[in-house]
């Protein structure tokens, strides 16, 4: 039978997403995304809008969740401001 883990410690350098685009190739490929690269470009986001504030912005999510940039400002800032996503 198999268990789940409760005891796996992660990384910052550990694989968080894989984002697939085709590239210049056309091809295919599962770009990583390592937690400290999700942590980092939502902290420099943040820094460019220190006006907002946790828990009482809204969020309207235009731009495409499977780009990276739209992962990251409109997913990721979301979820880690506490901010409501429409």
């Amino acid at each position: 039978m198999n268990r789940l883990r409760m005891d796996f410690k992660s990384d910052m350098d550990d694989v968080a997403l894989l984002i697939y685009t085709g590239g210049t190739t056309g091809v295919s490929k599962g770009a990583q995304q390592t937690h400290r690269n999700v942590s980092y470009n939502c902290q420099q986001m943040r820094a460019w809008s220190p006006g907002f504030y946790d828990g009482r912005e809204v969020m309207l999510g235009v731009l495409p969740f499977f780009h990276s940039y739209g992962m990251t400002v409109c997913l990721h800032m979301s979820v880690l401001h506490g901010w409501c996503n429409v």
